[in-house]
């Protein structure tokens, strides 16, 4: 799976860039925001709500398993199962699973739609600041890994 950051200032349009992606119709896109969505947030956002918080609780998870080891060692996981079902076109998902079962997934998912790519779009997505010191820039880049 590819992955293409758009860093710009706020306001430049970079939300709006995952659905113009997806009225070309050349692409499948799969949006989330990654931080946990409030009620004072933009309507676009909310609309998101139930799937961006479920990622974020997915990456919170994994987070605590990770701080003893790394994505390549840990065999199962919930943002795993998460991109998995995401591909699939599934509602709902329980529990960890594989890196293998997303690139199945995605793999299964280029076949029946012709090789469409998928993109899974993270807005909103963490950055590791200069003013970020001690335990919070180390829970940022462990978030960012």
């Amino acid at each position: 799976m590819r992955f293409i950051v758009l860093e710009s200032s706020s306001g430049t349009g970079k939300t709006q860039m995952a659905f113009n992606l997806e009225t070309t119709e050349a692409c499948d896109v799969f949006y989330v925001l990654c931080t946990p969505v409030a009620d004072r947030d933009q309507d676009v956002y909310r609309a998101f709500a139930t799937r961006s918080n479920t990622f974020v609780e997915c990456l919170s998870k994994d987070l605590e398993v990770l701080k003893t080891g790394s994505f390549g060692i840990t065999t199962k996981l919930y943002e795993y199962a998460f991109i998995a079902a995401a591909v699939r076109g599934d509602d709902t998902f329980q529990g960890r699973a594989r890196r293998e079962q997303v690139e199945e997934a995605l793999d299964r998912r280029k076949q029946m739609n012709g090789g469409k790519p998928f993109v899974f779009f993270l807005d909103e997505f963490p950055r590791i600041k200069a003013s970020l010191c001690g335990h919070e820039r180390k829970e940022r880049e462990a978030m960012t890994r």
